[in-house]
């Protein structure tokens, strides 16, 4: 008879990959709350941990500096965005509208906690050149992202080839700069006339 130890009944054990995929999710989502909580100058890698429930050591075991963690939180964030984006997208009832529809559910994303990461990340690196040299190829590689998805929307060809980029970086900066003010200064009633006048543009432009 074997001498091995046998596995409770009903439990499976988590591959090595399973582990690491898991213990990079704990870093990356506790570093998304940090930055939106405290912001860039005040995370750190104790903060980081505590919310993790991680020690400093598992931390640097899968990044060699808190930059690196930071942006690969970034690039989590940012593909998080498009997969939201287009999970909402299919699964709205948006008629022969869609762009109306896309325009509304973009504003949305632009709202959230982790966009707020995105620019928080983008003003600290008006200042901070390391910061800014480091995040350019992960927001390069994200607006083509951006682009991507975009390309993909019904109802998108009725936009010229060439304002295409104009139309959906416009909108994306828009929402991008109101939901700064919103979090701060709410002004509902102009915000949704914002979006009531985008909206209303997107369905004059014609094939």
């Amino acid at each position: 008879m074997s001498s091995a130890p046998r596995a409770k009944r009903g439990r499976v054990r988590a591959t090595q990959a399973e582990r690491r995929a898991l213990t990079i999710r704990r870093l990356t989502d506790a570093t998304l709350e940090t930055l939106f909580k405290l912001g860039y100058a005040r995370t750190t890698v104790k903060e980081i941990c505590r919310r993790a429930k991680l020690s400093d050591g598992a931390l640097f075991r899968f990044f060699p500096t808190l930059l690196d963690l930071i942006l690969a939180s970034a690039e989590t964030a940012a593909r998080r965005h498009i997969e939201d984006f287009e999970a909402r997208f299919e699964a709205a009832d948006h008629g022969t509208e869609p762009l109306v529809t896309a325009l509304a559910i973009l504003r949305d994303i632009c709202r959230s906690k982790t966009n707020t990461v995105l620019n928080e990340l983008l003003i600290a690196a008006r200042t901070d050149a390391i910061l800014r040299r480091r995040l350019a190829p992960g927001i390069e590689a994200y607006q083509t992202a951006i682009r991507s998805a975009a390309q993909s929307l019904p109802g998108i060809e009725a936009v010229p080839a060439q304002m295409r980029d104009a139309l959906v970086f416009g909108a994306t900066h828009l929402f991008d700069r109101e939901a700064q003010f919103h979090h701060v200064y709410p002004q509902p009633d102009e915000e949704n006339l914002r979006l009531a006048l985008l909206q209303r543009f997107v369905t004059t432009l014609k094939p």
